[in-house]
């Protein structure tokens, strides 16, 4: 199931962010392996975004596959 949220935050040279879902709760951050577009163009602050909910290496929720709305 996607769900969308907006961009909150996107550091280029570590190559994390975070999303702030539509539906409330806490931030999801994500890393640059889940953009699904060209990496060339970085994600932009309030760009609305859809995303599947995943785990990181870390057990905590993760953004994956990223798409531009």
């Amino acid at each position: 199931m996607k769900l969308f949220g907006t961009l909150k935050s996107f550091d280029v040279l570590q190559g994390v962010g975070s999303i702030t879902p539509e539906t409330g709760g806490d931030e999801i951050r994500f890393d640059n392996s889940a953009i699904q577009w060209n990496r060339a163009k970085a994600p932009e602050p309030d760009q609305r975004l859809s995303y599947d909910l995943g785990t990181g290496k870390d057990g905590q929720p993760r953004a994956l596959n990223l798409h531009t709305v």
